[in-house]
């Protein structure tokens, strides 16, 4: 069997030029509120969203690349 491959996933959400936690999903799945540093996730093409209350929701598509590091900044908007 093929072993499958990993890359990381940093995710940061910002607001007026500081840092604001927000809610992360990616592909569906809540893995936690920013800043995401780092998480293993499989190599290829993923969905993230943001949300945090009072600010519009964010989504985009991203692709994990094996062995590195893909960072995803947000800036949330009201």
């Amino acid at each position: 069997a093929k072993r499958k491959a990993f890359g990381r996933l940093r995710v940061v959400t910002i607001f007026d030029g500081q840092p604001q936690w927000a809610n992360v999903r990616l592909d569906g799945k809540a893995v936690g509120k920013t800043p995401i540093i780092g998480l293993r996730v499989k190599a290829g093409k993923h969905r993230i969203k943001v949300s945090k209350t009072g600010f519009k929701r964010q989504s985009r598509r991203i692709r994990i690349q094996p062995g590195k590091t893909t960072t995803v900044v947000f800036k949330l908007q009201r």
